[in-house]
């Protein structure tokens, strides 16, 4: 796929193109290989996200249930989401992960209080610790992602 915006950015020389590239870690790594050096000049803009703080991960699931109902009918507990961020270590794309399984286990249980214990065993359901340990860590979850690939 990227040797197929390597040859859309060859056109736009002429014509006005802008493309925007969103991916993981990896994707610098593959935009540096030698056959895509050309699409990898061409990058204007480079941003990195950093892991949000646990404030930001507290905004960032509210913002989420808001926009998901008119009224916040579920909360997450404040134990919670202190989990939830310990677990995701920041990572959004994890912090999604975690608050669906609680989700969907507080849904099954009939409850409107995401508590700890919940997030507990849907970050364990996904590999994760939420005791802050070296084997939970979200390093330690990619590292057996990769391997796993």
């Amino acid at each position: 796929m990227l040797e197929q915006v390597k040859q859309l950015t060859r056109i736009a020389d002429e014509t006005p193109l802008h493309v925007v590239l969103v991916g993981q870690l990896g994707l610098t790594d593959s935009l540096r290989t030698p056959d895509l050096r050309s699409l990898d000049e061409r990058v204007t803009i480079r941003y990195r996200l950093r892991p949000l703080t646990l404030g930001e991960t507290t905004e960032y699931i509210r913002h989420r249930l808001n926009v998901a109902a008119d009224e916040a009918t579920v909360t997450f507990s404040p134990r919670a989401l202190h989990r939830v961020h310990r677990a995701a270590g920041g990572n959004p794309r994890l912090i999604n992960l975690v608050c669906d399984r609680a989700l969907v286990t507080s849904f099954s249980a009939h409850e409107t209080t995401i508590d700890a214990d919940v997030v507990d065993r849907a970050a364990a359901g996904l590999g994760l610790d939420t005791s802050g340990g070296m084997t939970g860590t979200v390093l330690g979850w990619m590292r057996r992602r990769v391997a796993a690939l």
